[in-house]
């Protein structure tokens, strides 16, 4: 029944939607008329860049090798629209013809956040201040990331693309010229741009509310914060998605151009750099892209290390059985095949990689070890169905959103 109170509501949700603002990219600084706060409209229309023409040129420097920095606009405390967190990555193209732009396929990511951005928080925030490292929670996270050798020289657009965790289904996007020196004069493997929530933009995909956008093709170079409010999970992709696509050639190089600097003695947020190929103990919490544990060597407690960047290994079109993992010293893992027993303290074993397991007032996430790592629910939420939702009093009962 339509009440006074219920109309009531209603102005007040949309008055406080009114009065949040939305995330802006600060570095590197947008393109002119680009520093746009909106989504990009769901028809596409106006995808990329918010419909501006490009034509990189000054941009700033990007050395291979050097490391950048991603960070917002905070707007004095105002912009608090972080729509409890979700998933973004940087990518790049050098293209400037208004179709060819258009294609997700000519841009290519060389960074995927895995979570947590730009915030870890339940909804949105009371003030936006900046975190102090990443990881921590109700703040605005910045993300370091190194530019890779795979890319080549010459003026190129980058991207900053987030799909938000709470809210509508939506998809935001700022731009900035970059000038690319010390590559080669041809692209690596690259994995292409995803898209979702975009009718108009072909092989769109869709993504959950109350879950964070686990990237069907991250990359070799991913930073996943700990610890999420929200768990990761796959999207919904088209058959023959850009975004589902191996990068072409499919060998690349094996690890990160220049020092994969992780001992910079910067307090916790420091992120850990390693060829997710060679073996390594696993680290409470922290995955690589393709789902194996990723850590540096030893495994840290669970509060030590809230950021994982790691160079991930990519999946093949055709997924291959694991091969049985080699002897380690004392990480307690066996074989890569997941039975009973074999996942470490504070894990539950699980049967389907990607997963979310519910375990009381607790979930995790099934690696491809087939353990989930469970970690304490978000106030408010509880995991049901192996799906982890809001819950919302309304009257006299209580609803699942």
């Amino acid at each position: 029944m339509f009440t006074m109170k219920t109309a009531t509501t209603a102005l007040v949700l949309a008055f406080a939607g009114a009065t949040q603002a939305h995330m802006i990219m600060q570095s590197p600084t947008p393109i002119t008329n680009n520093d746009i706060k909106d989504p990009i409209e769901s028809s596409g229309a106006n995808f990329p860049c918010h419909g501006q023409p490009l034509s990189p040129s000054g941009g700033v420097s990007w050395s291979v090798g050097s490391t950048q920095n991603l960070s917002f606009q905070l707007g004095g405390g105002a912009n608090t629209a972080v729509h409890g967190g979700g998933s973004c990555q940087v990518s790049v193209t050098y293209e400037t013809d208004a179709e060819k732009v258009k294609d997700p396929s000519n841009w290519y990511v060389i960074h995927s956040i895995e979570g947590g951005c730009p915030s870890i928080t339940e909804g949105n925030l009371n003030s936006a201040t900046e975190c102090g490292s990443i990881g921590q929670p109700d703040c605005v996270n910045s993300f370091p990331f190194e530019i890779p050798k795979e890319l080549k020289n010459g003026q190129a657009t980058m991207a900053w693309t987030w799909s938000n965790t709470i809210g509508n289904r939506e998809y935001y996007m700022d731009c900035a010229y970059v000038d690319v020196t010390g590559g080669s004069d041809e692209l690596g493997d690259l994995p292409n741009l995803y898209v979702g929530n975009l009718d108009g933009i072909q092989g769109s995909c869709t993504n959950a509310e109350s879950t964070q956008v686990k990237y069907p093709q991250p990359g070799k170079y991913v930073t996943t914060p700990m610890p999420q409010k929200y768990p990761l999970a796959a999207p919904n992709c088209p058959s023959g998605s850009d975004a589902t696509q191996a990068p072409a050639g499919g060998s690349g190089s094996s690890g990160s151009s220049g020092s994969g600097s992780s001992g910079s003695g910067s307090s916790s947020g420091a992120s850990s750099s390693a060829p997710a190929s060679a073996p390594s103990s696993s680290a409470p919490g922290v995955f690589a892209p393709t789902g194996a544990p990723a850590g540096t060597g030893s495994a840290p407690s669970p509060t030590s290390v809230p950021v994982a960047s790691t160079p991930a290994a990519q999946p093949s079109s055709a997924p291959a059985a694991p091969a049985p993992a080699p002897p380690s010293s004392g990480s307690g893992s066996s074989s890569g095949n997941g039975t009973s027993g074999d996942c470490p303290s504070g894990s539950q074993s699980c049967s389907t990689p990607g997963q979310v397991v519910c375990s009381g007032s607790q979930f995790g996430l099934c690696n491809i070890n087939n353990c989930a790592v469970l970690q304490d629910l978000a106030a408010g939420t509880q995991c049901t169905d192996n799906k982890v939702a809001r819950m919302v009093r309304r009257g006299l009962g209580t609803h699942i959103l």
